[in-house]
Order: structure tokens, then sequence, then C-alpha cells
């Protein structure tokens, strides 16, 4: 018999139980091949003021989160995380870099960078759109 459980808050050992049967169910037909990454920025006295994170697998790099503070927006360093990110995908490999951001963060930022928009999901808060991006090398 089985029974189906709802967690408001799950452990990290009841969502590790069943990723394990997900990267099992993966392994059969892809290798098991992530690569996590993290780039920070960080002033002379070592407060981090923006950062890039993600994980490169499967032929594909894919940006999770990148973020610089507001006071330091405009200065290039967004787009210098982004070409840190590329570089990292092309010596690991990969043929390109996935991203999604929503409309009310930065959508023109990697369209500027050369990122091809591939699908937008319509409907979350208020009438902020998800955009998902892919650029290939």
């Amino acid at each position: 018999m089985t029974s189906l459980v709802y967690n408001r808050q799950p452990s990290k050992a009841t969502v590790a139980a069943f990723h394990e049967g997900f990267k099992a169910f993966n392994r059969r037909h892809c290798p098991e091949d992530h690569h996590p990454f993290a780039f920070t920025v960080a002033t002379q006295k070592g407060r981090v003021v923006g950062g890039i994170d993600g994980t490169a697998y499967w032929g594909r790099l894919h940006v999770q989160n990148l973020h610089v503070d507001a006071d330091w927006r405009g200065q290039g360093i967004g787009r210098r995380l982004m070409e840190m990110a590329e570089a990292l995908a092309r010596e690991r490999g990969c043929h390109g870099i996935n991203v999604d951001t929503f409309t009310f963060q930065a959508p023109g930022f990697y369209e500027k960078l050369g990122f091809l928009k591939i699908g937008e999901v319509h409907g979350y808060f208020k009438d902020y759109r998800r955009i998902f991006y892919t650029k290939t090398f």
C-alpha cells in the first residue's frame, strides 16, 4: 500500500529521496555530468555586490541567478559576469547557454548579449511574464 503525503516544509532527506529516483532515471539516458559554478563580485572590503551561478550539464550551461546590487549597475558588471559564464561554458565544451528572466528583471539585457527568446509564460503575479532565452555557440 502507498500513501500520498503533502509536505508544507519537506526535509532535505525527503526531497533527496525522490531526487535520487529522478537522477537514476535520467542516468539511463544521459551521463551524470553536472558541474555547478558561481562567480561573485566583491568590493575591496569584501562585501559581495553581485554574482552569477548555475550548472553546466549535457552540453549546455544553465544560468540560475544573476544579480548586481542597484548601486553597482550600469558599470558593465552584469555583462562581464555573463562573459565569464560563457567563457566557462566554452571551456567545459558546452555548445550554448540557457537563462530565464521575468519581465520586471532584465529581458533586454539578455537580448543585447545575443540571446534568442525561445519561450514566454504569461500569468505570473500581476502581469509579469517569464521569458526563456538561449544562446548557441
